[in-house]
């Protein structure tokens, strides 16, 4: 059975902060939100009044649903029900009572157990198994913990900062209670990202990295909103803002749309086939009717992925590279604290190289510079893997070129050697990397193509529907979409420079902009600087993990972890 701990010192003291400011930020933004509805309902304003109301119920219906997911084990359709009906008049505190009752022992929880009507199933949600590293071990006591303010940020606040913002675009009137509201909206995503951002992360550089990539690209949606639907006071600017309106909207038409569309369709007819199989035993008319049931059903679940897929790809932008960073570098090397700490304390070790100079009497030469001292170490490491045979796969090509450079002590090597002098160039090449990521489901296509036997017309024509949604998907819209997100980047400075080069406006200094709009490119800006930073910083992580024993797996990275501990050759790897 695994073992278990809650983090204790330092780290329950962390903890003890996040919980506290995460309750302070959801009451304060819930209520917010609700003034703001309220205000809504005064200024006669009831479009923008009853899709708040209904924001708000269907976060009540979503904590109600937690808490049933949470407490009820039986399974039955008739307990859900029952438990769903009686804490329905209770679902504002909801996110509370899951929030003190995560731990199974404790007295609220008990106290539940004891006045409930209904039995409920009580299970621990606090602690996280030891060999987990201390980020995932904070996540897992979390994530769980606060399900009930992570539900409200995802289903109430995001959506509810987004209905404010466009009111404050389409009615041009920038009040206090609206910008806090939006403000705290804001913060409370971006606490609850945090520790999403911990699931892919090793180290508090890449947690940086992973949490500040989606805070950046949650934020830019509300400058997009600020600045591409705003008009400005001036006539004079109304033509640089009706470009920003316009490079927006036909970039959306034709770079994210059919990007969208197209992957949906995919899915919409592959549970199409899937969905309408029905039994040859059943009549006609069953046959009809249960087409005719997974056709609306499919198709309402189409139209519901195409919004939802289409607002995730206009957010994310800095979020694509983190996954690509966690998927292709960061996973390899697993979540257990051992093996992370036993390569990153190798990489420390790498790390610490420096030129070395031959004597005094030879000022100015160097016997050999610090990156040759870091192929070495680099070298060292891999040569003393392979030749404890700590682990029963050994790169033979990696082994072989190793050898060959030992009467130069390693000083002709470089990085890249590591890459193409390996017996499985699928894992060291970045190019075909990325390809087994991207390409994946092109290659089954492909693969179901030139294997399938007994074709028949319905398998031909789905066959070929496939390849060539499919084919489109991957080599020209997803192409065009990922090249659109990348210019997007530099929409805040484009944006900046035009006004200042064709119209003499420095955004900064003038008073034809409202001061609504600058704050919010100002923060965009200032982010994305940051975001660049880690960028750079963690492309060097994660350059030098990538070219540690590149061919080898996370269980082989696992199983040298554990072995160089066991039998004690830990400290003479790193010597």
């Amino acid at each position: 059975m695994t073992s278990r701990k809650s983090c204790n010192g330092s780290d329950s003291c962390l903890g003890s902060v996040y919980d506290g400011l995460g309750q302070v930020i959801s009451i304060l933004d819930v209520v917010t939100d609700v003034i703001v509805c309220y205000q809504y309902y005064q200024d006669d304003r009831m479009v923008f009044f009853g899709i708040s109301i209904s924001i708000l119920i269907l976060a009540l219906i979503a904590y109600d649903v937690a808490f049933v997911a949470n407490f009820n084990d039986s399974g039955k359709v008739s307990t859900n029900v029952m438990m769903f009906v009686v804490m329905l008049p209770l679902s504002p505190i909801i996110p509370y009572i899951l929030f003190f009752t995560a731990d199974p022992n404790s007295c609220c929880a008990q106290g539940l157990k004891s006045i409930c009507c209904v039995q409920i199933y009580l299970e621990d949600r606090v602690t996280a198994p030891v060999e987990y590293s201390k980020l995932r071990q904070f996540m897992e006591s979390k994530i769980l913990k606060h399900i009930g303010f992570i539900i409200e940020a995802l289903v109430e606040a995001f959506p509810q900062a987004i209905l404010q913002m466009v009111a404050i675009v389409v009615f041009k009137e920038a009040n206090i209670v609206s910008i806090v509201s939006i403000l705290l909206s804001m913060i409370s995503v971006a606490s609850k990202s945090f520790v999403f951002s911990i699931a892919f992360a090793l180290t508090v550089k890449q947690l940086l990295w992973n949490w500040l990539s989606a805070v950046t690209d949650f934020f830019g949606i509300f400058f997009i909103v600020s600045w591409v639907f705003y008009e400005p006071h001036s006539d004079e600017l109304k033509d640089a803002f009706v470009l920003f309106h316009n490079i927006w909207l036909y970039r959306l038409y034709i770079c994210t749309a059919p990007f969208v569309v197209f992957a949906c369709m995919v899915l919409y007819f592959f549970l199409l086939d899937d969905f309408c199989g029905v039994n040859s035993r059943h009549s006609a008319i069953q046959k009809c009717c249960s087409r005719s049931m997974a056709f609306v059903m499919v198709t309402i679940m189409f139209i519901c992925a195409v919004v939802a897929f289409a607002l995730i790809s206009e957010i994310l932008i800095w979020v694509w590279p983190a996954m690509v960073f966690f998927l292709l570098g960061t996973e390899r090397f697993g979540d257990q604290r051992h093996v992370y700490q036993f390569f990153f304390g190798v990489m420390a070790w790498i790390n610490q190289a420096s030129s070395h100079h031959i004597g005094s009497a030879y000022n100015g030469l160097t016997s050999y510079t610090k990156y040759q001292d870091k192929m070495m170490r680099m070298c060292s490491f891999h040569a003393v893997v392979h030749s404890k045979k700590i682990h029963a796969h050994v790169d033979r090509n990696c082994v072989k070129f190793l050898e060959q450079q030992v009467e130069t002590q390693y000083l002709n090597v470089k990085m890249s050697d590591f890459r193409t002098h390996s017996s499985d160039l699928k894992r060291t090449e970045f190019g075909r990397m990325f390809w087994s990521l991207y390409g994946d489901l092109w290659k089954e296509v492909n693969d179901e193509w030139r294997h399938r036997r007994g074709w028949t017309l319905k398998t031909c024509l789905l066959s070929i529907y496939f390849a060539v949604f499919v084919g489109m998907v991957t080599f020209v819209l997803a192409p065009i979409y990922f090249v659109s997100r990348i210019a997007m980047l530099f929409f805040p400075a484009f944006i900046v420079l035009h006004l200042y080069v064709n119209y003499g406006v420095n955004i900064w200094r003038t008073a034809e902009i409202d001061t609504f709009q600058i704050v919010m490119i100002s923060i965009y800006i200032a982010l994305c600087c940051a975001v660049w930073v880690l960028f750079i910083l963690n492309c060097i992580e994660q350059y030098l993990m990538h070219h540690i024993l590149p061919s080898f797996s996370t269980w082989q990275m696992r199983q040298i972890a554990g072995s160089s501990i066991d039998t004690g050759s830990r400290d003479a790897l790193l010597k």
